[in-house]
C-alpha cells in the first residue's frame, strides 16, 4: 500500500471523525454538514488526529436493534458481511484545513508558537456571538474568514480548555 501524500502548504491532515449510528447513513449520503454538530467550539464538523479522542462521541450500534435494522443491511447484509454483534463508527477523513486558528480556550487566538505562525495572540475566533462564523483572517482584503479550528491541548492552570487531545473543527467558509 503507497502511503497517503498530503498537501502541508494547505494544511491538508488525515483525521478522525467519531459518530452514532443514527447519523451513519445521511454522512454517507450526504457528506458530514457543520449545521448538526454544535459542539463546544460552535458550530462545525468535529475531528481529531488521534482514534481515541472519539470515544466521547460515538455510541454502539448493537445486532438485533430494530432502529439500526436498515443500517445493517446496508452495511453488513448487502456485501454478505457478519455484523460484530457491537460496533462503533467513524470515517477516516482527508481534512483541508486551509488557514487553520489556534486556540486554547476556544475564544482567542493562541499565543503559542505554531498558532503565531497563522494570526497574532489574543483575537476572537468567532465573529459573532452565534459562533456560526470564524473571524476574519488579519489583513486580508476583502474579507475572508478563517478555515478551520485547532483547539490546542495542555494544563487547564495555563488556560487551556483540553486536557488530552487536539479538537479540529471545520465550518464552511
Amino acid at each position: 500500500i503507497e502511503p497517503l501524500k498530503l498537501n502541508t502548504e494547505i494544511s491538508e491532515r488525515l483525521l478522525w471523525h467519531g459518530t452514532v449510528p443514527d447519523a451513519v447513513s445521511a454522512i454517507l449520503q450526504n457528506g458530514m454538514n457543520e449545521r448538526f454538530g454544535d459542539g463546544h467550539f460552535g458550530d462545525g464538523i468535529y475531528l481529531a488526529e488521534d482514534a481515541a479522542k472519539m470515544d466521547q462521541y460515538v455510541t454502539s450500534h448493537r445486532e438485533g436493534d430494530p432502529k439500526h435494522q436498515q443500517l445493517k443491511d446496508a452495511l453488513f447484509t448487502a456485501h454478505a458481511l457478519k455484523h460484530p454483534g457491537k460496533c462503533f463508527y467513524s470515517f477516516a477523513c482527508r481534512c483541508i484545513l486551509g488557514h487553520p486558528l489556534y486556540t486554547k480556550d476556544g475564544h482567542v487566538t493562541s499565543d503559542s508558537p505554531i498558532a503565531q505562525r497563522w494570526s497574532p495572540p489574543g483575537l476572537p475566533i468567532f465573529a459573532n456571538e452565534r459562533q456560526q462564523e470564524l473571524a476574519s483572517i488579519p489583513l486580508v482584503h476583502p474579507k475572508v474568514p478563517f478555515h478551520s479550528v485547532v483547539v490546542e491541548r495542555g494544563p487547564a492552570e495555563l488556560g487551556y480548555a483540553l486536557a488530552r487531545y487536539k479538537e479540529f473543527m471545520v465550518m464552511h467558509s
